[in-house]
């Protein structure tokens, strides 16, 4: 239905509740963590992401409980992709550690929610937050996106999108 392989969860539901994780792409986009992870044109609610030289289209169900891999991969793509995203982890099992009295991480935790953190390549990192001071989001995805088109090796998708891996050290 969603044009490709379901990324299953794995884990447990938070003591006392029965959510299971969730995914934002929108946000997780918007969070200023990766510079690479865009909507793609033409798929409503498909989000293209490139790390550690990898290219993939992502997408979620519609409640945002299951992250989809578009497109045919093997089961090592889907492997990394369940990594990058943290997916092992049981955000619901922390959430529910907060104090529920805690207004300020109450609200925190709903802001943030459907946002996984990103297990990112260091380099990238490194030199991402180098080019950050100062700048805005789209900024720095523009300078990052200009810094991979004329230092980082043109490639291929198995599904025919090019695109430029992040240059190594």
């Amino acid at each position: 239905a969603h044009g490709g392989r379901r990324i299953p969860h794995y884990g447990f539901p938070a003591e006392g509740g029965g959510k299971v994780k969730k995914y934002d792409l929108a946000k997780i986009a918007a969070s200023g963590q990766c510079f690479r992870m865009f909507p793609v044109d033409n798929k409503p609610g498909v989000f293209s992401v490139v790390a550690f030289g990898r290219y993939a289209e992502l997408t979620t169900d519609p409640a945002g409980e299951n992250l989809y891999i578009v497109g045919e991969h093997d089961g090592l793509e889907q492997q990394f992709w369940e990594w990058y995203f943290d997916d092992w982890t049981d955000y619901d099992k922390i959430a529910a550690r907060v104090d529920p009295q805690d207004e300020f991480l109450q609200s925190a935790l709903e802001y943030g929610e459907g946002i996984r953190i990103l297990r990112q390549e260091p380099w990238e990192m490194i030199i991402t937050w180098l080019i950050s001071p100062c700048n805005t989001i789209r900024n720095i995805t523009a300078a990052v996106e200009n810094l991979c088109r004329r230092y980082g090796e043109k490639a291929t998708s198995v599904d025919g999108v090019e695109y430029y891996k992040f240059p190594g050290p």
